[in-house]
């Protein structure tokens, strides 16, 4: 058994107190890395398309890369989205499945400021990413929209989490569902 301290400093541990802000900056950092890796990404396999088209590749081979270059944008955009939708589900499934005492609201509340602050760092940075003349943000309309709007949809995801967490109904002991 542990005494208060411990269970303030390794709580986490066992039981994820901090759900909604941990949840969230997850959901921040998955959503901008794999922005940034499907523009990279796009951009890698446009200049290998281009050498592999100039090359003395049979053309079976090159109608094949051709046709994933094309592919590319679009299959990145839609997992994109999926991945968003997905950690946005798991975040509130698992928030629901953890009690958590309402005196750590007011403490979530205050890291999800720090989290939407972080979200728009991030969302500046991914516009100026994207503006550069080598990468072609264009491509990924659905990633570009979340991430010009990131800062509502984290608000989103991080006050839905919270919900999730705080807003239920407390079973009496020795209640049953």
């Amino acid at each position: 058994m542990m005494n208060p301290l411990q269970n303030l400093i390794f709580g986490y541990k066992k039981s994820k107190r901090g759900n909604a802000f941990f949840d969230s900056l997850t959901i921040v950092i998955v959503l901008v890395v794999m922005g940034f890796i499907a523009m990279i990404g796009l951009n890698v396999l446009t200049e290998f398309n281009d050498d592999a088209q100039t090359s003395d590749l049979n053309n079976m081979t090159k109608e094949k890369l051709d046709t994933l270059t094309t592919n590319y944008p679009s299959f990145m955009d839609y997992a994109f989205l999926t991945a968003l939708i997905l950690l946005w589900i798991v975040a509130i499934v698992t928030s629901f499945l953890i009690d958590s005492h309402p005196v750590f609201f007011i403490i979530t509340i205050l890291l999800i400021g720090f989290v939407l602050l972080l979200a728009g760092v991030l969302s500046n940075a991914f516009g100026e990413m994207s503006s550069e003349a080598d990468l072609d943000s264009s491509s990924f309309p659905i990633t570009n929209w979340v991430i010009q709007n990131l800062v509502l949809i984290v608000l989103f995801v991080g006050l839905s989490v919270g919900i999730a967490l705080y807003g239920k109904t407390r079973l009496s002991s020795g209640g049953s569902l």
